[in-house]
């Protein structure tokens, strides 16, 4: 069933997405938009913009997270392939409103509007962790593991990123749950990749050992979770580059 923002606008909405996502980034931002200018000028959609703007607000130092989140919802509805707009959505809900139950709901539902997209499910993974509910979280990593990856070309350097630091959570989630040869399985997958990753290594070598790594599996994912929530939590532009390693841990060097 087509949605009224599909009738209406076409191929258009793909424009309005983008601008009701460039909305939440300028409240994010306190009122200066961080996102590039979008491509249609002088149009209904531009002159809409000027009038949703958070630029018009004046004192924006006491606006909440929670005024953000309409305007990603905006723009998931009327373009819902905007994977960037539900997962900037999901993060605030978990993490700046304490609502990780309407997280994995943003998350489920770009899931089934994407499917096979390991993003979504690695999103719902993190999620997981920090809730700490080990099994639903080392189930949603299975299924990004399985889906990888997805649209992108295995080359991609972005998309190997994305498969050692799942195959990291999934090989400390293994650790934590007893199972050493799983993880040793996880570790052995990214050094073919990374060989060049000390950190893993020495972790590999310990369990291959039969001795216990020397920070635990639990604090390292908690690290490595409260860095990719400060990257998150700083400027999302696309030409940031970003990363979940903490550097005593996950290290991508």
């Amino acid at each position: 069933r087509r949605s009224v923002a599909t009738v209406l606008f076409g191929q258009s909405r793909l424009a309005l997405s983008g601008q009701f996502y460039g909305t939440a980034d300028t409240y994010l931002h306190r009122g200066v938009g961080n996102i590039r200018p979008t491509a249609f000028q002088d149009s209904f959609f531009q002159r809409l913009a000027a009038e949703i703007s958070p630029q018009r607000i004046a004192h924006l130092g006491g606006q909440t997270m929670r005024e953000i989140v309409p305007w990603l919802w905006m723009a998931t509805r009327t373009d819902p392939h905007n994977l960037e707009a539900y997962f900037v959505g999901a993060f605030l809900l978990a993490k700046e409103l304490g609502r990780p139950d309407l997280a994995h709901d943003v998350l489920r539902e770009a899931e089934q509007n994407n499917p096979f997209c390991y993003e979504a499910y690695m999103e719902d993974a993190r999620v997981y962790l920090r809730e700490h509910r080990r099994g639903e979280a080392e189930h949603a990593l299975n299924q990004a593991i399985a889906f990888w990856p997805g649209k992108r070309d295995r080359g991609n350097p972005d998309a190997k990123e994305d498969r050692a630091r799942m195959l990291f959570y999934h090989g400390l989630l293994r650790e934590s749950a007893g199972d050493p040869a799983g993880a040793i399985r996880d570790y052995d997958e990214i050094l073919a990749v990374f060989p060049d990753r000390a950190v893993i290594r020495s972790r590999l070598e310990n369990l291959q050992k039969g001795t216990s790594p020397s920070v635990l599996a639990t604090r390292l994912w908690g690290d490595m979770l409260s860095q990719q929530d400060k990257e998150s939590g700083e400027c999302r532009d696309h030409d940031q580059a970003g990363g979940d390693a903490p550097d005593h841990g996950a290290d991508a060097n």
